[in-house]
């Protein structure tokens, strides 16, 4: 019980052997990698007054059978829905996902997409796009590098740079 937590500082749960944890709602903002190699998290439910998703939130190391690491224990993910940013590789490789509240209505009213930030998400219930409300004209490498993305996707036309892999994989029908 940590009623006046705001920040939590970059790698601050580093290698913290913990199935869920629950963050207080003071907490406004996290820090870079703030759960890195947390591979027993099993949920994760990150308060309102969060609006800006940190780069690599929940990084593990690659794995040199197939490149990628993700965090096989974790198959549910909360955040406020008036997220703005989600950084680089915040939710890379979050393969097992099941259920991700929060991120339809963010995808809604996004800003700042980083570079292999929905890598590998596949939700089922969830159609994931590239949103008109993004202040950048790119989208970075592997930003939806094997993603479920339905079965179409429309590229808005302030789009003029798609980086390496940032669709390679992702499972779609049609452009």
């Amino acid at each position: 019980d940590t009623p006046n937590l705001t920040k939590l500082g970059s790698a601050a749960f580093y290698e913290f052997p913990m199935a869920k944890i629950t963050l207080p709602d003071t907490l406004t903002e996290i820090g870079y990698a703030a759960f890195k190699h947390c591979a027993q998290l099993e949920s994760l439910d990150i308060p309102n007054g969060v609006k800006e998703i940190p780069g690599s939130l929940l990084e593990m190391e690659q794995d040199e059978s197939n490149g990628w690491a993700s965090i096989t224990s974790l198959t549910s993910i909360s955040m406020a829905p008036d997220v703005t940013k989600i950084n680089g590789w915040a939710f890379a490789n979050c393969t097992h996902v099941t259920s991700f509240d929060g991120l339809a209505d963010s995808l809604k009213g996004l800003t700042s997409l980083g570079e292999g930030a929905l890598m590998g998400i596949s939700i089922s219930d969830i159609l994931i796009y590239i949103p008109e409300t993004l202040d950048q004209t790119s989208i970075g490498r592997f930003t939806f590098n094997g993603a479920n993305l339905g079965t179409d996707l429309e590229i808005p036309s302030f789009i003029t740079e798609l980086g390496e892999n940032a669709f390679g994989w992702a499972k779609l029908e049609h452009v």
